[in-house]
């Protein structure tokens, strides 16, 4: 397959008891052409007759051949039977549809699917083995799996998968001929609500207003570190922004309500 052959009628295969020139012809044994490919030619220098062509992958296989000798008169003789062998050389699998950029969300799971026909291999009977991993070879991250069975990726991106990943699908074939294809995950961010976790123990003295500072909480925030306060109306207590006055004459703990915001989600 793939490589050109020509092969010679050996002298004296035929031969005229009147010594006439014969015309020789090949047929496919039932008598139906030569394919194509094959050209069966007499070379006008040596007179000899010579089978050759490149016969590609769809022509793998046998070929049986017929060689007659005709003279002159039309006479024609006993036909010779040849066999021709075409061996199978190995291809290598070819992309017919690279695989397309996929945009996903942070927190929101997904499923891509590697469509049939993707990958192609032109040898009878081969089969092609997928496998995935980062564009640099590396193993997937946590946050992505890929079933070669079905050909699926299954993500569940968090906050640090956001941005853009580089995926490459190989594609293997029985002789370890391969091809990729690289395409990207883009995980775009979804905000996260920030939450307040913890808060700096405030002291005053009655009657003395005084101020809370985004410093005095304990914030948890994914996606930003800027923030700003707001405090909220409650008991024993009023506010003027973030300036907070204690009750006249009131002394003992005070619970004083507060949220951040983030510029996007204010927390709860």
């Amino acid at each position: 397959e793939d490589n050109y052959f020509s092969s010679l009628v050996p002298s004296g295969t035929f031969n005229d008891p009147d010594g006439d020139v014969l015309t020789l012809m090949a047929t496919l044994s039932g008598g139906s052409p030569l394919p194509p490919w094959l050209d069966f030619q007499k070379d006008a220098t040596s007179g000899e007759w010579t089978l050759s062509g490149t016969p590609l992958n769809g022509d793998v296989g046998i070929l049986n051949l017929s060689l007659v000798a005709i003279d002159p008169y039309g006479m024609t003789s006993l036909p010779v039977a040849l066999r021709l062998v075409v061996n199978n050389t190995p291809d290598a699998p070819t992309l017919e549809i690279p695989i397309q950029d996929y945009i996903a969300e942070e927190d929101v799971p997904f499923t891509i699917q590697i469509p049939d026909g993707t990958f192609e291999d032109e040898d009878p009977g081969d089969i092609l083995s997928l496998s995935a991993s980062l564009s640099d070879g590396q193993p997937l991250p946590a946050w992505l799996t890929f079933n070669k069975e079905s050909k699926t990726f299954i993500g569940n991106p968090g906050d640090s998968a956001v941005g853009q990943t580089e995926i490459k699908v190989t594609a293997v074939d029985l002789n370890g001929k391969t091809i990729e294809s690289v395409f990207v995950v883009d995980v775009k961010n979804i905000n996260d609500v920030p939450r307040i976790t913890g808060q700096k123990t405030l002291v005053t003295d009655e009657d003395t207003s005084f101020t809370i500072a985004v410093t005095d909480l304990i914030i948890d925030d994914p996606d930003s570190t800027f923030h700003t306060v707001l405090v909220k109306n409650g008991t024993n207590y009023t506010s003027d922004g973030l300036k907070v006055t204690p009750a006249l004459d009131y002394n003992g703990p005070m619970i004083v309500f507060v949220s951040v915001n983030d510029g996007l989600s204010e927390s709860l």
